[in-house]
């Protein structure tokens, strides 16, 4: 029903169309505006999100530096006679409360094999265990570096840990043992910063150890001590653990889009991080895509019912005038013009309606006049079918079957055009209808290796008629069976069509030689009016009034423009006719001459002209194509935009076998509706006070690029927004 409506109602399909436009802008509209928003809060959250972790980062640093600078300090109190009392170095560290408040899973002092001295806390089965193989340790009692581990499992309460470690050393700097430090991450310690806070609802923290690929700590702490995610399963984890530190979006290990940032903690080489899933962070977008989701389809509706009513209205005298027809059908009214309701487009048509109705009346009556001679027609006609058995008996075209270019069979048309009766053609050669033999042989030889390939051959031919008289004819040939070569073959007589147009030539040749001679020889006598109108003015000097002296100046003014535009309506009427013929030059000569012409006005236009491309050797009239180039340049100069730079581009290339030459400006541009009279006599687009100029240039560019059996045409976005104008010439086969 609704392709039906569609096909049947205009006002349906350009609503639907104005709706489907309006739309489509508006969400095209819609989705650029939340793009832009989104790159930009993108942008703001990921900066805000850096900074805040880099803050978090830089606390976090601090408090890892202090203890390490306390193990440091514990530990350079220690010496070889405290190392050889465990009781006493138990004490030693017992005294020390801030240090056990650094490491709330206690502070143990270890031996150079790794053996644990003393503990404090004490912890039941600690000591004596050998703790050299934890990294931390080792590195204190090896390489003698105080440094930070990642974490691990606890050897006694098997709790996640972190731990320091510092070495121990005595007055000449050997190595006696380790003090280590050990942070509880299932208690209470100076991490809870980040597992007792949120970022944002569903936001958090994550405290990355890459060294070991598990994570420290989280806001989640279901993460404490789990392995890393896999390459590949999140790309700005990947980044993140390369080193880069930043902000960016991307879809976690859980499958969950979220944007990151993270920053490294220098003095245990760790990473922190922050991730916000994007659902929270692009909250407001969301909502704001929302809001003009519904806006887009109010305004929408509001449009279509807008649209609807303006086209009904629009189009009511339209309707009304296809149901005053409807009525008139049904009724049996008397035929008379419709009525007009506005002067507008839908006016011009009813009034154009009504041309054709008075039109038809017309031939109605003239029908009936000759409505008894048509069936005594109609009868003859009917006798005339009857006879004819075949449409190959008809009088028109002459129709011939050959074989071997002999004589098969004609019909009476082909008698009638040649004057030969059938018995004097059938079983003869084809030779004695053509004039000589040297065009019975070249037609033999293109026809029959065109239908040797299957194709149709068609041609005009000059036939000789059994009078002696010569004929043109309009041939069309066809093989009927490879086999025995037989073929078909039409001829029309097309003697007084070509007598027609070698007088249209003719004609044509005369009405250029009349305009040349009009435009010349009206110049004498525009000139004297010229000249007596100087005289006048010389004459009556200050005797004029201000009125008639404009009166004087409108006249000189008007018979200096009259003067124009006869030299250039000679210049038109020349081309074709006079000039130096054509020749192979390099059409970059061409375009150098034409800029050559215009220096002066170049410079005083201060215009920047580039020229690019390929330029190849042209088949041309020098004289008429820099004519052409030098017209095309000047009118990019001349109609430029005040204050505005004229930019001018001349690009040359090959396309195809055809040469294409285009000139592009940024001036005053064109009406795309316009550009259609841009190539017509004495047509001018601009006001002649803003530009000067006669109005035949562009014709004489379109004459001299017809002469040369190529095309011209012309391109604009609109007013102000410049002009392309382009020339495509074709180019001999060799020359490509």
């Amino acid at each position: 029903m609704f392709r039906d409506l569609w096909h049947r109602s205009l006002k349906i399909r350009i609503t639907v169309i104005m709706m489907v436009i309006f739309v489509v802008s508006l969400w095209l509209l819609s989705f650029y505006a939340v793009l832009v928003l989104r790159q930009d809060m993108h942008r703001l959250l990921g900066e805000q999100q850096f900074a805040t972790v880099s803050f978090v980062a830089t606390s976090i640093d601090e408090e890892l530096k202090q203890r390490v600078n306390a193990l440091e300090s514990s530990a350079k109190l220690i010496d070889a006679t405290l190392m050889n009392d465990p009781v006493a170095l138990r004490k030693f560290i017992e005294v020390r409360p801030p240090l056990q408040n650094m490491f709330n899973g206690g502070i143990v002092v270890c031996a150079l094999d790794g053996t644990v001295l003393a503990d404090a806390p004490y912890l039941a089965g600690r000591r004596g265990l050998d703790y050299g193989e934890i990294d931390v340790v080792a590195t204190a009692l090896k390489k003698g570096m105080a440094t930070i581990g990642g974490p691990a499992m606890a050897k006694v309460s098997n709790v996640p840990i972190v731990g320091m470690a510092a070495p121990i050393r005595d007055a000449r700097g050997h190595i006696l043992g380790a003090l280590a430090g050990i942070v509880d991450l299932s208690a209470p310690n100076f991490l809870d910063k980040l597992t007792t806070h949120r970022y944002g609802q569903s936001g958090g923290y994550l405290l990355i150890a890459p060294q070991s690929q598990r994570f420290v700590t989280a806001t989640d702490k279901s993460r404490i001590m789990q392995p890393l995610p896999a390459p590949g399963l999140n790309a700005m984890h990947d980044k993140y653990q390369q080193g880069y530190e930043g902000y960016g979006v991307a879809v976690n290990s859980r499958g969950v889009e979220e944007l990151t940032a993270a920053k490294r903690i220098p003095s245990a080489d760790w990473r922190l991080g922050i991730a916000l899933p994007t659902h929270e962070a692009f909250a407001p977008l969301h909502s704001i895509q929302k809001h003009m989701l519904i806006a887009t389809i109010t305004l929408t509706l509001a449009a279509g019912l807008l649209i609807w009513r303006m086209l009904m209205r629009q189009f009511s005298p339209l309707a009304s005038a296809v149901d005053d027809l409807v009525g008139r059908s049904t009724g049996h009214q008397i035929a008379q013009a419709l009525a007009i309701a506005r002067p507008d487009e839908i006016g011009q048509l009813i009034a154009q309606f009504n041309q054709l109705l008075t039109a038809l009346w017309q031939r109605e009556d003239a029908m009936r006049h000759t409505e008894g001679r048509l069936k005594k027609t109609l009868q003859q006609l009917a006798l005339l079918l009857v006879e004819q058995k075949t449409i190959l008996d008809n009088e028109l075209v002459g129709i011939v079957k050959l074989k071997k270019r002999q004589f098969v069979w004609v019909n009476p048309a082909f008698e009638k055009i040649v004057g030969w009766p059938p018995n004097e053609l059938i079983g003869q050669d084809i030779r004695q209808c053509y004039p000589d033999e040297a065009s019975y042989r070249s037609v033999g030889e293109i026809a029959y290796s065109i239908l040797s390939k299957g194709e149709i051959f068609r041609s005009r031919l000059e036939m000789l008629r059994k009078d002696g008289r010569t004929i043109w004819t309009e041939v069309s040939g066809a093989l009927m069976e490879n086999r025995n070569g037989e073929s078909l073959w039409t001829f029309y007589d097309i003697s007084d069509r070509v007598k027609a147009e070698n007088e249209l030539k003719r004609s044509n040749a005369e009405l250029e030689q009349f305009s040349y001679a009009i435009s010349h020889d009206m110049r004498q006598p525009l000139r004297m009016i010229a000249s007596y109108l100087q005289l006048l003015d010389l004459n009556l000097g200050e005797k004029l009034d201000s009125e008639h002296r404009d009166y004087l100046n409108y006249a000189a003014d008007g018979a200096k423009r009259l003067d124009r535009m006869l030299v250039a309506l000679l210049e038109y009427s020349r081309v074709g006719r006079i000039g130096e013929p054509r020749a192979w030059i390099a059409s970059r000569t061409l375009i150098d001459e034409a800029q050559l012409y215009l220096h002066t006005a170049v410079a005083e236009a201060s215009a920047h002209v580039s020229i690019d491309g390929d330029w190849p050797h042209v088949f041309v009239s020098h004289d008429e194509f820099v004519r052409l180039l030098q017209n095309l340049l000047d009118n990019a100069l001349k109609f430029r935009v005040a204050e505005r730079t004229p930019e001018i581009v001349v690009h040359s290339e090959t396309l195809h076998g055809r040469w294409r030459v285009s000139i592009s400006d940024n001036g005053v541009g064109i009406y795309p509706h316009q550009i259609d009279r841009l190539f017509q006599v004495f047509q001018r687009l601009q006001s002649r006070a803003d530009y000067e100029g006669t109005g035949v240039g562009l014709a004489l560019c379109r004459k001299i690029v017809e002469h040369h059996g190529g095309k011209i045409w012309a391109e604009s976005a609109g007013e102000n927004r410049g002009a392309r104008f382009c020339v495509e010439l074709p180019l001999p086969a060799e020359t490509t």
